[in-house]
């Protein structure tokens, strides 16, 4: 019963907080959620509870209804007269960001998980770290991209301390990333070891020793030689008080609110908290990566150098009676024979495959590790604490290669031996669990787990509940405040364009980026699946747009982040980019006004992605589905929402801000021709006008060329009725197409 009032609670209340009340019994009234309950006075309590009502609230009884009200902090803190507003004159309301807020208060409230969609632009931090802070809840935000963790440090939580005096803010990184005293400073010089000059004054100036904040472009060897390693000493070191790492890691208990990474949440998952604090809320920004960090941290990945490098931490402790060499290279035989005549980037080591040279090396391994150190002693000093950490790494390499070496249920294995023409001098192993929705879903179980992104739902919200291990949440779609039907133009060819799959389809995608980015004069994003058809694409298009004067930016030419610097100071370059591209790159402005993606970027089949699917497969089969719709249910549940996640990504390279223009286009004509195109991608893409013809988007960018003085115009009557035909035809196509839109759109 209980359970029954919770899914209805999670029902009402997910419409109440976007004004659409399914039941005026749950809304939002005068900036106040409101419950009204008609008779069934037996199940009050119970009705109550799963609608997750505080403490401290308003009740009043009239016969057999009760009325219960509380404070909305979302409508306080986002209302047109709240608390932003108070400190901003020109603050505008925007309804999805105070959807969102209301519903992130419901979920903390209801003790449930949140799942958010939360369109560009709408300030979603502000929507989940405000409402934290006023209903004074202790909350770690995890974020996987660098940029959004600054913008979290630097701005937004700063600004909310302005409205919250009194609150801390702290960060929790890896160890690796913190200068380390001890290696950076000699004979009492602070940074007397630090040869460059940008590194030594920002050692000589930070006040938390995280190179996470460095914004120029440092060498990694340099970095590497200055920060804290494996074997940091901890409490047995010297400067431990003084220690940049060690005083963040101290200052986590006080703080109200904890900025760490998507890597170190789920590293805080398997050591059951020992990393991270308890806290009252968790935020899980850029939730769509999740997962995969989940798999990653769950699994291993080395290669035979790594291990003998390990191997090499117990010189001089290691019993002499082992013989590690033999050992490492009985294990390089044996790989080699398996990959004998393979040529696939990642080869998967099926379920009936053991390596025994593996698990022998995994023994021998253990052995020299308890010559080491035995853990069953605690160090006494800082010699012996390095002794420790040493052996707990050699351990940690056994495990790794037994889990290699020997089947395990529910994990897949690959070998990844890089690329045919580029192939890796060591091949890495690689070990990771197929389904991680029972590990993220007990993570969601211990406090409110909010997961949010600007891409989750493809369309819906369905396919991210299913990898997360979710059977119900609260659920919003909150959608983007930035007008793109007026902004920006979405053109995918016709369905009877050439498909990727047709010969000469690379040629003609080609020919349509040169007038795409010859109608956009530049400031271009051409983004590609692959390197072979990126390359192929420079050769053919490069010198053409130089000699138009455009700036021409090639991946792989320099560092990410200096190309998009060159991208953004230039004004009217053309970068050719890959998936790397698709995300973690913000050109907001005129410089950056046409994206163009090849195709819908389904992922190659692997090792892991193969596994996933013949999961799925299976789980479908075991709940009653059959037929074609089993056939069809990893590539419709599965590939595709993966695809189109990667797809938005790419996308929402184009429109940052509210002042943003430009086209974004997908050149694949199965987007429009396919069943799946339909019904899934369009409705999952921004929602600007479609078009599928290239004068509508040269009448967009003002760049139509002129009509010859030799064409006439018909008459204004032949006009009129040809328009009035079109329009007809328009709207009998959407009736049958509803996600297909003709492109008679005005200009």
């Amino acid at each position: 019963m209980q359970q029954d009032y919770t899914t209805l609670m999670l029902s009402l209340w997910q419409s109440a907080c976007q004004d659409t009340p399914k039941r005026p019994s749950a809304r939002v009234e005068n900036g106040h959620f409101v419950l009204t309950i008609n008779g069934n006075r037996d199940n009050w309590a119970a009705i109550t509870q799963a609608a997750g009502v505080p403490a401290v609230n308003e009740t009043t009884i009239d016969g057999d209804t009760m009325t219960v009200r509380w404070p909305s902090v979302a409508d306080q803190i986002f209302g047109a007269d709240g608390l932003i507003a108070q400190l901003l004159p020109n603050y505008e309301v925007r309804l999805p960001q105070l959807y969102m807020a209301r519903l992130v208060q419901r979920a903390i409230e209801m003790g449930q998980p949140a799942v958010v969609e939360a369109g560009t632009g709408i300030g979603k931090s502000f929507g989940y770290a405000a409402v934290c802070m006023a209903l004074g809840k202790k909350v770690i935000i995890s974020t996987s991209n660098k940029a959004l963790q600054m913008q979290l440090i630097e701005k937004d939580l700063p600004f909310l301390q302005r409205i919250y005096p009194g609150k801390r803010v702290a960060v929790s990184v890896g160890k690796n990333n913190y200068a380390c005293m001890v290696k950076a400073d000699h004979l009492g010089e602070s940074g007397g070891n630090i040869e460059d000059g940008n590194l030594y004054d920002w050692y000589n100036h930070t006040d938390t020793g995280n190179t996470e904040e460095i914004s120029f472009a440092v060498n990694w060897e340099a970095l590497e030689a200055i920060t804290v390693d494996d074997d940091c000493v901890g409490v047995h070191c010297g400067l431990y008080d003084k220690c940049f790492y060690y005083r963040a890691r101290r200052r986590l208990q006080d703080a109200d609110v904890i900025v760490t990474n998507h890597a170190l949440l789920c590293l805080n998952e398997i050591a059951n908290g020992g990393i991270l604090p308890a806290v009252d809320v968790v935020v899980v920004d850029e939730a769509h990566k999740l997962p995969d960090y989940m798999r990653k941290a769950y699994g291993h990945e080395f290669t035979l150098v790594q291990a003998r490098k390990s191997m090499d931490l117990t010189a001089g402790f290691a019993d002499p009676e082992f013989e590690p060499g033999t050992a490492f290279e009985a294990m390089r035989r044996t790989v080699a024979v398996y990959l004998a005549g393979k040529d696939d980037a990642q080869i998967g080591v099926d379920g009936g495959t053991s390596f025994d040279a593996a698990v022998s090396m995994a023994q021998t391994l253990r052995s020299m590790a308890n010559d080491l150190w035995s853990n069953e002693e605690e160090p006494d000093d800082a010699e012996e604490t390095k002794r420790s950490r040493r052996a707990d790494r050699v351990r940690k390499m056994a495990d790794a290669m037994e889990s290699v070496g020997i089947p395990i249920d529910g994990f897949v294995r690959w070998i990844d031996q890089g690329e045919k023409d580029k192939r890796r001098p060591t091949p890495v192993f690689c070990i990771q669990p197929i389904d991680v929705s029972d590990c993220i879903s007990r993570m969601a179980a211990r406090q409110p787990t909010v997961f949010c992104s600007a891409t989750l739902a493809a369309p819906d919200m369905a396919h991210f509940m299913t990898q997360a291990g979710l059977p119900q949440a609260l659920q919003m779609q909150a959608a983007s405040p930035f007008d793109y039907a007026n902004n920006a133009l979405l053109y995918l060819p016709s369905g009877t364009a050439p498909a990727p799959s047709a010969q000469g389809w690379l040629a003609w995608a080609i020919d349509e980026m040169r007038q795409l980015v010859l109608a956009s004069r530049g400031g271009a994003f051409l983004l590609f699946t692959s390197y072979k058809a990126m390359d192929y694409a420079v050769k053919e298009l490069g010198r053409t747009f130089t000699a138009r004067g455009l700036t021409v930016l090639v991946q792989g030419e320099m560092p990410k982040l200096e190309l998009a610097r060159r991208f953004r100071s230039d004004g009217n370059a053309v970068l050719f980019a890959t998936k790397s591209f698709f995300e973690g790159v913000s050109i907001d402005g005129a410089a950056l006004r046409l994206v163009v993606v090849d195709k819908m970027p389904f992922e190659a089949p692997t090792p892991l992605t193969q596994a996933m699917e013949a999961d799925m497969l299976d789980k479908a089969r075991a709940a009653g589905i059959s037929g074609k719709a089993l056939e069809m249910y990893p590539f419709n549940h599965l590939r595709v929402p993966r695809m189109i996640i990667e797809l938005k990504q790419a996308l929402g390279r184009l429109i940052r801000t509210s002042t943003d223009t430009g086209v974004m286009a997908v050149l694949d004509s199965r987007v429009r021709a396919s069943m799946y195109g339909r019904s899934a991608v369009i409705p999952s893409l921004p929602p600007a006008a479609l078009c599928s013809r290239m004068a509508l988007v040269q009448a967009f960018y003002g760049t139509l060329p002129p009509v010859s003085a030799a064409l006439t115009a018909p008459p204004a009557e032949v006009r009129e009725e040809k328009r009035v035909e079109k329009a007809a035809k328009v709207q009998r196509t959407m009736a049958k197409h509803p996600a297909t839109i003709d492109e008679s759109i005005p200009f």
